[in-house]
């Protein structure tokens, strides 16, 4: 029997799986192929980031000072330089194929269509 995956977690391994939430110590994985230039363990990060974020209706009615603040603690960057990464990372194939749905939607809300 394969192990369940939680939808809201993002995309990488599910419970039971190497670095899923059964293997809390191990480091996050990292998305495969081309990543627009970041980071692929980062790019995971992000792209699950987001996810957790849309999801949430606690998070999503903080508004953006409240997503700043986030950012700057998960990340430990600027949201400009966060914001400038994800946007090379939601044109990359890479985040494409590891998590369609968070990507397209971050791409319509980027190209004001969403």
């Amino acid at each position: 029997m394969e192990p369940r995956r939680d939808p809201a977690a993002g995309p990488g391994p599910a419970a039971g799986e190497p670095g899923g939430a059964a293997d809390p110590g191990a480091a996050a994985p990292a998305l495969a192929g081309d990543t627009g230039g970041v980071d692929p363990a980062l790019a995971w990060r992000m792209l699950r980031f987001e996810r957790r974020w849309v999801t949430s209706r606690r998070t999503a009615a903080l508004g953006p000072a409240a997503r700043e603040e986030a950012v700057r603690a998960e990340f430990g960057m600027a949201p400009l330089r966060y914001h400038q990464l994800l946007n090379r990372l939601i044109s990359s194939p890479g985040a494409e194929a590891a998590d369609p749905v968070t990507v397209h939607r971050l791409q319509r809300l980027r190209d004001g269509a969403g």
